[in-house]
């Protein structure tokens, strides 16, 4: 062989090696960058799921808060409810023991109801007297007052003027 084919035989083994090496090193780059990024998923994936498992147990944890509150509250609701029984219990027997003792008073609506039962007078005689009774309260009635005003104004229950109106309209039915 000739010297130029040994110097043509060694640059092409150069040039092959020269190929070679760098293919090389940039596979075993490739091979750690590749064991990098799944080392690095890896690890993001762990993460993940420990946060998923706390957020499980958090919301266990908060189920079980509420179930909790929620029993004590049904609990609270039915000792509100017993006591109310009892105190409305002891309110009716209070009430029937006056009632028995007779020391209940009258309010004025059950007076004016009474005194109309028990009267024999004609329609038009009640009438009067209740016309007689309350001339002011149902002037200012048919003057435009409101039912608040007149109230105030007669010193009154708001209950009480209603019922007067009312009784003067049922007697002025029964007049006509």
């Amino acid at each position: 062989m000739q010297p130029w084919q040994y110097i043509v035989l060694l640059g092409a083994v150069i040039a092959v090696l020269a190929f070679a090496m760098p293919r090389r090193q940039t596979t075993n780059k490739q091979a750690e960058s590749s064991e990098q990024i799944e080392h690095v998923l890896e690890h993001y994936f762990m993460q993940a799921e420990q946060d998923h498992e706390s957020l499980v147990q958090l919301v266990k944890e908060t189920q079980q808060n509420s179930r909790s509150q929620v029993a004590s509250n049904e609990q609270k609701v039915k000792q509100l409810e017993e006591q109310l029984l009892q105190l409305s219990r002891q309110l009716e027997r209070q009430e029937l023991v006056k009632v028995q003792q007779g020391s209940i008073e009258k309010g004025p609506e059950q007076d004016i109801v009474e005194q109309m039962q028990v009267t024999n007078e004609s329609p038009e005689e009640q009438a009067t007297t209740i016309q007689h009774r309350y001339k002011q309260l149902l002037q200012l009635y048919h003057g435009g007052k409101s039912i608040d005003m007149i109230a105030k104004q007669m010193q009154l229950n708001k209950g009480e003027v209603q019922l007067i109106i009312q009784l003067a309209r049922q007697e002025e039915k029964h007049r006509a």
